[in-house]
C-alpha cells in the first residue's frame, strides 16, 4: 500500500450546477450526478486508533486470496465471502 505519509489528492464532489443530482441504483445510464474535482489533504491514518462512533469507520488488516480484485466473479464467488467474514468478526 506504499511507504505511508499524509497526501493531498483530487476527491470528486458533487458540483452545484442548479440541477438535482439524482441516482437510479439499477440503472446508472440514467444518473445525474456532475462531479468536481477538489484537492484535499489525506492523513495516513495507519497506525492511528479509529472508531466506527467517532470516524465512521475503522481500519482492519485484511489480505484476501485473491491476488486479482478486477476478476468480478472471483469477487463474487470469494471475496465477498472474506469481507463477510472479516464484518462479523469487528
Amino acid at each position: 500500500m506504499g511507504t505511508g505519509g499524509d497526501l493531498r489528492a483530487a476527491i470528486g464532489y458533487t458540483e452545484e450546477t442548479g440541477k438535482q443530482p439524482f441516482f437510479y441504483a439499477n440503472a446508472h445510464e440514467k444518473d445525474y450526478v456532475p462531479l468536481a474535482p477538489v484537492e484535499m489533504p489525506i492523513a495516513d491514518a495507519r497506525g492511528m486508533e479509529t472508531s466506527l462512533d467517532r470516524e465512521g469507520f475503522i481500519l482492519v488488516q485484511h489480505e484476501s486470496s485473491l491476488s486479482d480484485l478486477t476478476d468480478m466473479a472471483a469477487v463474487a464467488s470469494v471475496h465477498s465471502g472474506e469481507i463477510e467474514q472479516l464484518l462479523q468478526g469487528l
